[in-house]
């Protein structure tokens, strides 16, 4: 039983091998029985996700898989329309502070993780106002 049955994921725009990364997880995700999502955006012309469910606003789903670096988790944030739906990023970028598994990790933490293993931890989010 997933604790996480309705997946969206979300990419770094541009990088090498985003169609692999993307492929992998959707097929894990797909393995584990996951209803997927993907945003429609950055996910444009990535031939594996023709068939997958589109999302054209973060919402509607149990969990967010943001695929990229700190910029691309920032940048999802941003867009989510509900601050409850848990984020799992997995780094592909340059820096990766806010990322919580890298890449290679996905095939033994995607299983663990969706079953509700693992550890939700809660972040602050702040908004600014600067007036000059």
């Amino acid at each position: 039983m997933l604790k996480y049955p309705h997946v969206g994921i979300t990419v770094k725009t541009a990088f090498d091998q985003k169609e692999q990364a993307v492929e992998k997880v959707l097929h894990i995700l797909r393995d584990l029985g996951a209803d997927v999502c993907v945003d429609n955006e950055r996910t444009r012309g990535i031939p594996c996700v023709k068939d997958v469910s589109k999302m054209h606003v973060i919402e509607g789903i149990d969990l967010l898989i943001v695929i990229g670096g700190d910029g691309t988790i920032l940048r999802a944030v941003r867009e989510m329309q509900d601050f409850h739906i848990p984020i799992l990023s997995i780094n592909r970028g340059t820096v990766g502070f806010l990322a919580e598994t890298q890449f290679d990790e996905v095939d033994e933490l995607l299983p663990v993780l969706l079953t509700g293993g693992g550890v939700l931890e809660e972040r602050t989010l702040l908004d600014v106002l600067v007036t000059r």
